[in-house]
């Protein structure tokens, strides 16, 4: 109860606070944003919250004294947000993926990615005001210091969007890291947990079709990141299976690719303090450097031909195989 009440009011802060008057958009910079990007279930999710830690950190609803919030994606977070850039408000949904009103591992399919995919020529004036206007409420409600912060978002669907964003916030130097892990420990499990979970969806698939399906997403969410990484200045990529190995040294990496001070408590340690809106259950400390092996065991010989058959060439440029890592 108290949980659903703080949340309720921290939301609202987006549109109503202290700092309405004290800092007009005019005053607000929106500096070297940066977009963690990939798929649902990737890694992004432990990534992204010890981003959350540090001091300069602003996200969709929160900052560092709410690291813990997992309410940190533009797509289903921000009601005012340009359809285009949104999960919540995208009038599109494929009569063939009735699935839950989030869209996950629907929207870069073969037959419905172009109902998300928007490139530079799709960007108006009013597009990008209104964009960066979100940004900007954003930071006035929730940055613990609005003139000296760095906004954090990771949408996935702006995997399939990069240049899309880049245009509409260029002035404002925007970074982009891409996330990958391997679709062998992936795609089966997120068969079950999405396409086959009649609470979640509606999607009348059996097993082979569900796993095709998710490779399917998982493949071409990667190669069109792939493609259009040319377009924007600042782009990196990592495996989240090396930055389990190796979590300080890639965190002080992505740190420096980001120009953000490394600061040692953004790590996971135990014994941190969460807030009332942790959502971090069980996935924080410790990390687990065999994530993987557990998903990969129950790899079945239908489901590895499946994906082997749709990923193969990707994965094998990303190291991935149904062994590992």
């Amino acid at each position: 109860m108290f949980r659903k009440i703080a949340s309720f009011l921290n939301n609202r802060r987006y549109d109503i606070n202290e700092r309405l008057f004290s800092w007009p958009f005019d005053r607000i910079k929106i500096d070297r944003p940066i977009f963690f990007l990939g798929v649902q279930g990737g890694g992004l999710t432990l990534i992204a919250r010890i981003f959350q830690r540090h001091p300069q950190i602003v996200f969709c609803r929160g900052n560092s004294s709410t690291w813990d919030n997992g309410e940190n994606e533009m797509q289903v977070t921000i009601p005012d947000l340009p359809p285009e850039l949104s999960l919540l408000t995208n009038p599109h949904k494929h009569p063939s993926y009735p699935t839950n009103l989030f869209r996950y591992w629907t929207y870069a399919l073969d037959d419905n990615v172009a109902n998300y995919k928007h490139d530079e020529k799709d960007i108006t004036p009013e597009l990008s005001a209104r964009f960066q206007r979100c940004i900007k409420k954003i930071i006035r409600a929730y940055a613990s210091d609005p003139g000296n912060c760095r906004f954090m978002d990771k949408s996935q669907l702006y995997t399939i969007e990069m240049p899309f964003v880049h245009e509409m916030i260029r002035e404002c130097d925007p970074h982009f890291i891409l996330v990958t892990r391997n679709p062998y420990a992936m795609c089966h499990r997120v068969a079950g947990k999405y396409y086959m979970n009649k609470r979640k969806n509606n999607l009348p698939f059996n097993y082979e079709k569900s796993i095709k399906l998710c490779a399917q997403h998982w493949r071409n969410s990667y190669s069109i990141a792939l493609a259009d990484k040319i377009h924007v200045p600042h782009f990196t990529m990592i495996r989240f299976e090396d930055f389990l190995a190796k979590p300080e040294e890639t965190i002080r990496e992505l740190c420096n690719f980001c120009g953000l001070s490394f600061e040692p408590d953004m790590m996971p340690a135990p014994s941190q303090k969460h807030s009332i809106f942790n959502s971090m259950t069980g996935r924080w400390y410790p990390l687990r450097s065999d994530a993987n092996q557990s998903y990969l065991k129950e790899l079945d010989s239908l489901a590895k031909i499946t994906i082997k058959n749709e990923c193969d060439e990707l994965a094998c440029l990303f190291g991935y195989s149904p062994e590992g890592p």
